[in-house]
C-alpha cells in the first residue's frame, strides 16, 4: 500500500500549489510624507517592529518611534516589490486612540478594491490590525488610507501571498503540466521501492 499513498501524497501536493507565505517589498514611497511620526529609516512599515499602546503615555518619541503618523491627510503608499507577486491578504497594524486626535481610517483602498473600516469594531486606546483578502497581482501595490480624523497611525504594514501571477485560492486553479506530473509520480515510485525494502512492516502512515 505504501507505493500508491506515496505516489498520491506526491501528486496531491503538486496539484494544491505553493501556500502563500509572507512577502515583504524591497521599498515603498508615500503620495504624502509622514509629519511628526516621520519614516525615519524608509523601512519602518516592513521592518517587523511594532509599537505598543500605553494609554496615558506621551506620544513623543521614543515612547512612539515605530508609530508612522499623517496629520491632517489622507495618504497614499505604493509598495514595490522587484518582481511580478499576488497578494492574497493585506495587514496594516493601526491605532485608534481618541484622547490623542488618533484615528483608524474610515476607508482602505488597495489597488482597485475600496474597503470600508468601521470605527465602532474596534476598541479605542488599543491597536487595529485591519485584515483585507483580496487578489492583487504585479510588481507594485499601492493602498490608500482615507483619514477618520486629524492623526492616522501605522506601525506595519505585511503582505502574504506568492511569488508570480499565480492564486492559492482555490489550490484547484494550480493545474501541473504533464512533464511535472510525470516527475513527482517517479519520485514516488522511488521512495516507495526504498521505503519498502527498509521498512517492510510500513503501513503507510504519515506523521
Amino acid at each position: 500500500m505504501l507505493r500508491p499513498i506515496l505516489a498520491l501524497v506526491c501528486f496531491s501536493s503538486l496539484v494544491a500549489g505553493v501556500s502563500a507565505a509572507p512577502i515583504i517589498p524591497t521599498s515603498y514611497n508615500y503620495n504624502v510624507s509622514p509629519w511628526g511620526y516621520w519614516d525615519d529609516t524608509g523601512t519602518q512599515l516592513t521592518d517587523g517592529l511594532y509599537n505598543n499602546v500605553i494609554p496615558g503615555a506621551n506620544l513623543a518619541t521614543p515612547d512612539a518611534y515605530n508609530w508612522v503618523g499623517w496629520d491632517g491627510n489622507s495618504p497614499s503608499i505604493t509598495f514595490n516589490f522587484n518582481q511580478v507577486v499576488t497578494i492574497n491578504t493585506l495587514a496594516l497594524s493601526s491605532v485608534k486612540w481618541t484622547n490623542a486626535a488618533v484615528y483608524l481610517p474610515t476607508q482602505v483602498t488597495i489597488g482597485s478594491d475600496v474597503f470600508s473600516v468601521n470605527d465602532g469594531d474596534y476598541t479605542n486606546l488599543d491597536k487595529a490590525l485591519l485584515s483585507f483578502n483580496g487578489s492583487w497581482t504585479g510588481t507594485a501595490l499601492t493602498v490608500q488610507l482615507e483619514r477618520g480624523g486629524q492623526w492616522t497611525f501605522l506601525d506595519e504594514v505585511s503582505f502574504d501571498g506568492v511569488i508570480g501571477a499565480g492564486t492559492n485560492n482555490p489550490p484547484s486553479n494550480n493545474v501541473p503540466d504533464e512533464s511535472s506530473v510525470m516527475v513527482m509520480l517517479g519520485l514516488g515510485l522511488i521512495a516507495a521501492v526504498v521505503g519498502r525494502a527498509r521498512f517492510p512492516g510500513f503501513s503507510g502512515r504519515t506523521f
